[in-house]
């Protein structure tokens, strides 16, 4: 009895120290690498206007991977926890998905490689005057087996605000809309079409999308 709880207890503390060696192999970091520590909230209110018109205010986080041994995934946890209007998007680690309401999602899992970082490519897409906080947490994936059990990780907070509604309604108004779209033979085509389109909006401009 006294030999099958200590070997009970040794894997349990194997476990808790494997936990805590993990929730460093990840870190949220700015576009230039610096590391933002766990726990810290930090406010985005500059608006941008994407090549589509829409307005558009960039979390502007990384994943690092400043631990992990290469091949280690990730996952992105996005819990929302108010979006007054509007849609957030995050492109992570490849499919874009857009959430609407307060709630907690998961991305799929990906890689980085040691030394390297991540653009978790998330913006809130407002509509009108309001905020929207968002709490991000990378989750680094051990495996034990044929199983992976996820470890606790760090956590950023963003507070998205918009603070200028009349550049929403600037930007609708002025909107460009497709009048044409071609494929890479410049022949007319479907914009449902899948491959490389060629679009001529109503401004004049073109634009190449892929789908």
């Amino acid at each position: 009895m006294k030999k099958t709880f200590t070997l009970i207890f040794a894997l349990f503390l194997a476990i808790t120290l494997s936990a805590q060696d993990t929730k460093g192999y990840f870190q949220f970091a700015d576009k230039d690498g610096n590391i933002i520590a766990d726990g810290t909230t930090i406010v985005r209110n500059v608006p941008e206007t994407d090549d589509f018109g829409e307005v558009l205010i960039h979390s502007g986080l990384f994943i690092k991977n400043v631990a992990a041994p290469n091949g280690t995934p990730v996952w992105l946890v996005t819990d929302i926890t108010r979006i007054d209007n509007g849609t957030l998007q995050v492109c992570f680690p490849q499919n874009c998905i857009s959430y609407s309401r307060v709630g907690s999602n998961k991305s799929a899992a990906s890689t980085i490689a040691s030394g390297e970082q991540a653009d978790i490519q998330s913006e809130w897409l407002p509509s009108a005057y309001g905020e929207c906080f968002v709490t991000y947490t990378a989750k680094p994936l051990e495996k034990f087996g044929k199983t992976y059990t996820e470890n606790e990780g760090p956590s950023v907070t963003v507070h998205y605000i918009m603070q200028d509604p009349a550049l929403i309604s600037q930007t609708a108004t002025s909107k460009a809309v497709p009048t044409a779209t071609y494929d890479t033979q410049g022949r007319p085509t479907s914009t449902d079409s899948h491959g490389m389109r060629i679009i001529r909006m109503s401004d004049g401009t073109v634009r190449k999308v892929i789908r």
